[in-house]
């Protein structure tokens, strides 16, 4: 079953920390953010972006536009070390910040065997405030629930009781030879280190 199973807790932002939780995410623990009012952050993050994408030559083009054909981006060719003068052109006539923007890769294909690569660019020029609490990342297990699972938890509620994390106990995948290794994992890391007031039990599939 492939699924993350989470535990965070709450911190100061002084900690490092850099992953958040939007306080919206807590309507089904009201008190939990109450306790933590403290902790509340007004915090202003991009929420809209003006891509680029770089491909290695024209026919990779032709063909990631017979694919998505409703695809808008600028589409360059070239080598993102040798494009800086077009880059600069861009982003003076977009008016965008050089200095707000990140680089990732991309592949795409058709069929799925043949597979493409690209580089994205991406600028930020949207952005929104809302209130958030900052978070550290106490533990991380992949893969060990059984399907019932998914009927008793839902992917999109953060659980802040101790007494949840002890139910999802119920739920691991022990019949295999690793079962006692993910057991005293679970044990240790989301139950006994479970600071209630603090801790965010929660699971991604």
């Amino acid at each position: 079953m492939g699924l993350d199973l989470f535990h965070d807790k709450v911190s100061h932002q002084s900690d490092g920390s850099t992953s958040f939780y939007e306080a919206e995410y807590f309507t089904n623990s009201p008190e939990f953010l109450r306790n933590n009012k403290d902790l509340l952050h007004t915090l202003t993050h991009s929420c809209d972006f003006f891509d680029i994408k770089i491909f290695p030559d024209d026919e990779s083009v032709a063909k990631y536009r017979g694919i998505y054909p409703n695809d808008k981006t600028i589409k360059l060719v070239g080598e993102l070390s040798t494009l800086e003068k077009k880059f600069r052109e861009i982003e003076t006539y977009y008016n965008l910040d050089p200095s707000d923007k990140f680089i990732m890769s991309g592949q795409f294909g058709y069929p799925m065997t043949a597979f493409m690569s690209y580089l994205q660019v991406s600028y930020a020029v949207g952005f929104r405030t809302f209130k958030g609490l900052y978070f550290t990342n106490e533990g991380l297990m992949e893969k060990c629930m059984i399907s019932e699972f998914r009927e008793n938890f839902r992917d999109d509620i953060l659980y802040t009781k101790k007494e949840d994390v002890i139910r999802a106990a119920g739920y691991l995948d022990l019949d295999y030879k690793y079962a006692d290794e993910v057991l005293k994992e679970f044990q240790t890391t989301f139950i006994d280190n479970f600071e209630e007031g603090k801790s965010i039990f929660h699971t991604s599939w």
